[in-house]
């Protein structure tokens, strides 16, 4: 799901992903996994929780060149 979201300046990254798991998941009520990257915070996971969802955290390589991420791409 690719979902262009224009945000104030300010806008927290925890806001923001939390106003992405309720929109996703008024729009895909039957979607019950999400991966997110290792540095969002544990709200992130109670707030998906409470939707529903189970927030996975996907770690990053320790490559120092661009490798994709199977899960994120």
């Amino acid at each position: 799901m690719i979902e262009p979201v224009f945000t104030p300046w300010r806008a927290s990254r925890t806001g923001l992903c939390k106003l992405l798991l309720d929109d996703m998941a008024a729009a895909h009520p039957k979607v019950t996994k999400v991966w997110a990257e290792g540095s969002d915070q544990s709200s992130i996971f109670n707030h998906g929780a409470g939707l529903g969802s189970d927030v996975e955290v996907v770690q990053r390589p320790q490559a120092k060149a661009f490798q994709p991420l199977p899960k994120r791409w």
